[in-house]
């Protein structure tokens, strides 16, 4: 799908921003994936060196209740994070154009390469000679990034000015709260109880992606190509990573017939516990700890997912972002899991207590 209005907007700021005459050798075309952002696959003819191959537009939309900086901040913080990590030698995409305007596209973007590879969520349903690797690869990619130097994510963000808090743990905390407040998701509340009594002692701060699952792991011959979508970015202990790939990766809903759902949930713990002994074998953790960021995510989930039932009900305004969460099913799994966790029963108001 194109759109001959950004199509015609983004040429004509390639154009002004290199001197050069550009045309487009594929225009922009929407890209699935996006919950965050709305994506466009896109490529250049004319262009100079760093624009020449299959490029990314990221386009932001126009608020996130997720992310705690304006938009156009945001663009900055996330380009520089990226080109950050793929100078320390990771294989994040590089940004090449970061725009904090809205009067280019109607919101502020980032172009960026356009790395090989397909999502591994693909290679997980179907056969393939890499297939039994799958969960050893995303460990060992996880723990690649958590081997990097942090403090030269920090530099980067104090060089261009950029704040360090939204890297925090802490910040995200406080976020939930105020967007519990916020939605009146009072069955929430002793979640977030739960949270500030049971923190982890702090270990040591890593680089965190945050959102790290198989739709956000690209994978071209062999082996893991790229790691996209980056704002959930935090400087953290590692549980804090692994507890939010466990939860995305328990929970993320898919889309089954009754007859196929209960194997394929069988099989998706199956390699949920491949992934979590490798990483295990790679960098011993606290499971304790990586349980308290399961939680951590869950919660946010249901945030999520209430947010949008509550704007069914006028409480507040329907956020822009879709919620893959905000299904009765899905939050019902949720609730089981965290009851398993903390002992306690979340309520919201879409979902009957059982």
């Amino acid at each position: 799908m194109t759109d001959p209005v950004i199509d015609k907007r983004l040429l004509d700021y390639l154009c002004l921003n290199t001197g050069a005459q550009l045309e487009y050798a594929e225009p922009p075309s929407r890209i699935t994936g996006g919950f965050d952002t709305h994506i466009y696959a896109f490529r250049l003819s004319g262009a100079p060196e760093k624009l020449a191959g299959h490029l990314i537009l990221r386009l932001f939309r126009e608020d996130n209740p997720w992310v705690t900086l304006p938009s156009g901040q945001r663009a900055l913080f996330e380009s520089t994070v990226q080109n950050a990590i793929a100078e320390a030698g990771y294989s994040a995409p590089r940004v090449f154009a970061a725009c904090t305007e809205n009067d280019v596209l109607g919101a502020p973007f980032l172009i960026m390469e356009k790395l090989q590879g397909r999502v591994m969520l693909e290679m997980l349903f179907r056969p393939s000679r890499i297939w039994l690797r799958l969960p050893e690869m995303l460990a060992q990619s996880q723990a690649r990034l958590h081997a990097l130097d942090p403090a030269a994510l920090i530099n980067a963000l104090q060089s261009h000015g950029l704040p360090v808090a939204p890297l925090s743990v802490s910040d995200w905390i406080a976020q939930v709260q105020t967007m519990i407040d916020y939605a009146a998701l009072d069955g929430l509340r002793p979640g977030m109880r739960w949270l500030h009594d049971n923190a982890p002692a702090a270990g040591t701060a890593v680089i965190c992606h945050g959102d790290f699952h198989p739709l956000n792991i690209l994978v071209h011959a062999g082996a893991v190509s790229g790691v996209i979508d980056w704002p959930w970015v935090r400087l953290a202990d590692p549980a804090y990573d692994v507890g939010a790939t466990v939860a995305i990766f328990s929970q993320g809903p898919l889309a089954l017939p009754d007859l196929l759902a209960r194997p394929v949930q069988a099989g998706r713990q199956w390699l949920l516990s491949r992934y979590r002994r490798a990483y295990q074998r790679l960098r011993p953790l606290d499971e304790t700890a990586v349980a308290y960021y399961e939680a951590l995510r869950c919660l946010g989930f249901l945030l999520e997912a209430g947010m949008h039932w509550q704007a069914d009900a006028k409480v507040i305004r329907r956020p822009e972002k879709p919620s893959a969460f905000a299904t009765v099913p899905v939050a019902r799994s949720v609730i089981r899991r965290l009851r398993r966790i903390t002992g306690l029963t979340l309520s919201l108001p879409n979902v009957p207590r059982r």
